[in-house]
């Protein structure tokens, strides 16, 4: 049996966000008593909480998100622990990555999601290896996901 796991966070005007960046602003707009409804105006970066990277995000000619069926979004996952560690290998892909029965998605569970409301959160996550990202690259994935900020040095 399957089980449908929902890794978003809650957007809010308290939410951590990428050092730098303006956290969401909520605006009330209209109110019941005034307006006979409520609305509200939200702003927000879209790297802000749980966020898709696409590729128009560093590639030029690379697709937005709307270019993309719902259907990409969901599926099969395996989880890779990558606790306390500073790289993500390719052994550490290649030995869980089973190429008989793939996965549509990798998930690395850092255990940093435990540090969301702290700048520690930002501070010594695993990051990719080149060559465990082009491994990954090579196979029939829909994506990836991970409990830190970046697959990339903050600076990289």
């Amino acid at each position: 049996m399957s089980e449908i796991i929902d890794l978003s966070h809650q957007i809010n005007a308290h939410m951590p966000v990428y050092p730098g960046t303006n956290p969401p602003t909520i605006k009330e707009i209209c109110t019941l008593k005034h307006d006979g409804f409520k609305e509200s105006l939200i702003t927000f970066y879209s790297h802000t909480g749980t966020h898709l990277d696409v590729p128009s995000h560093i590639f030029a000619q690379g697709k937005s998100v709307h270019e993309y069926d719902c259907n990409k979004f969901y599926g099969k996952a395996i989880l890779i622990h990558c606790l306390n560690i500073k790289t993500i290998e390719i052994s550490m892909i290649t030995s869980e990555y089973d190429l008989t029965d793939p996965a549509d998605y990798i998930v690395f569970y850092t255990g940093l999601d435990k540090f969301w409301s702290n700048n520690k959160y930002y501070e010594d996550f695993p990051v990719l290896t080149n060559e465990a990202a082009g491994y990954i690259a090579s196979l029939p994935v829909k994506g990836l996901a991970i409990d830190a900020i970046s697959f990339d040095p903050v600076h990289d």
